[in-house]
């Protein structure tokens, strides 16, 4: 081992004789050439030491269609890197993905094909709760209960406050049950708050009976 000394940094270190180093480190090395042109004579070397090929993969450098193939069938399927995985997306990202996907496909209209196999109905549908929305009202389930319901919570939405408008309020079951008219299982909803309530039921039967009791 014989002793250098680094040419940025002026510090000593070792290397082997057969080493042409110049440097203590690779930090060193970068930081040295910050800054610098590279000379003619340099630029001569680099053409000569490549020696007609191509240089590294960069922005100038265009992939043939079989490369480019090649490439897509090696990264497919579980061969992928994201396979399985959960891409990290920033909220900045995702927004900016919503935004590329809206402007592609906007003035694009979809045919109805493409419409049905989006849209999942009945059992296929991760909503579904064994066609309950099918089944029939009691006789009780008039309009003149509905009126007595918007009028005891004084035409306001419960759950947003909003008041009745040209639109009129829903009044929506609180156990879900068409068959229970009582009017303490009844509350006026707006049709947003309304919609709502298809999800997650068990927390809106706590919310409304605690609301009302």
């Amino acid at each position: 081992m014989i002793k250098k000394i680094c040419k940025n940094c002026s510090s000593e270190f070792e290397c082997y004789p057969s080493d042409n180093k110049k440097f203590c480190s690779y930090k060193c090395r970068n930081e040295s050439y910050i800054g610098k042109k590279a000379s003619d004579e340099t630029k001569n070397k680099m053409k000569i030491k490549r020696n007609g090929k191509k240089p590294a993969l960069g922005k100038h450098w265009k992939l043939s269609d079989k490369t480019k193939q090649k490439i897509s069938l090696a990264q497919s399927g579980n061969k992928g890197y994201w396979y399985g995985k959960k891409r990290p997306h920033t909220e900045e990202t995702k927004r900016k993905i919503g935004l590329a996907n809206a402007i592609s496909n906007k003035g694009k209209k979809q045919s109805l094909e493409t419409i049905a196999k989006r849209i999942k109905r009945g059992e296929k549908h991760y909503n579904w709760k064994g066609g309950k929305s099918f089944e029939p009202y009691s006789v009780d389930w008039t309009q003149t209960l509905k009126r007595s319901i918007r009028e005891r919570d004084k035409y306001v939405c419960q759950l947003c406050g909003l008041p009745q408008g040209d639109r009129v309020h829903n009044v929506h079951h609180i156990d879900y049950d068409k068959e229970n008219c009582d009017p303490k299982n009844l509350v006026t909803l707006c049709q947003s708050c309304h919609s709502k309530t298809n999800f997650n039921r068990i927390y809106w039967i706590r919310y409304f009976n605690n609301l009302l009791n």
